[in-house]
């Protein structure tokens, strides 16, 4: 028998040299993480074609590797283009970790998409909660409860409706987002950051030499 222990995941991005998104460009909700099943696709395209239908034109960044050209950003491209919104996909290519981080910090709105749900494994989550930007995330099954709880991200139902409402909401309101996003940025530091992880192994290192 052999003691198990599970830690969350911990972004490994510097901190960004960018402090707020520009106000001069049009909105932009960024995906880091975006080779997503097609039905998760559609979902999204379809959440940013009802918004812009709105008025409001946002602009979807896509961001990290592989960029462009990839089977998978030619998936976005062709149901970006079924939906009529190909203008509003940017894709970034592959960053170097400070230009990862500045691309994350520079958007107004950050998704995780994932079908299971945002938990505590993921690397992409970590990242965009320490960016602290505001992060919507879909519901799913192994949804990480506390995110929910502590208000550390805003959760919605896995619809195209509920994710359009959600952006609608979230871009009309600069306070809610600049709040969502210092919990998020805290929750990282304190619940995901590599001190906590560095103390449990000190920990049981001790335990196991005591």
């Amino acid at each position: 028998f052999r003691r198990v222990l599970f830690r969350s995941v911990f972004s490994n991005l510097p901190p960004a040299s960018v402090s707020v998104p520009d106000a001069d460009l049009d909105p932009a909700i960024g995906l880091f993480g975006y080779s997503c099943p097609t039905s998760i696709i559609a979902l999204v395209l379809d959440a940013v074609s009802y918004v812009r239908k709105q008025g409001v034109p946002v602009q979807l960044r896509l961001l990290g590797s592989p960029g462009r050209p990839s089977a998978i950003s030619d998936a976005w491209l062709t149901a970006s283009r079924a939906r009529a919104v190909s203008d509003a996909l940017l894709f970034s290519g592959t960053l170097s970790l400070q230009g990862l981080s500045d691309a994350l910090a520079a958007c107004d709105i950050l998704l995780f998409v994932d079908p299971p749900g945002p938990t505590s494994r993921k690397t992409t989550l970590a990242a965009s909660l320490a960016s602290g930007r505001p992060v919507l995330a879909l519901d799913g099954p192994q949804r990480w409860s506390e995110l929910a709880r502590d208000e550390v991200a805003m959760i919605v139902a896995p619809t195209a409706d509920a994710l359009a409402g959600a952006i609608t909401a979230l871009l009309g309101d600069e306070g809610a987002r600049q709040a969502l996003g210092v919990r998020g940025q805290s929750f990282a530091q304190q619940r995901m950051g590599l001190g906590p992880s560095a103390r449990m192994v000190a920990e049981i290192v001790e335990q196991m030499i005591s």
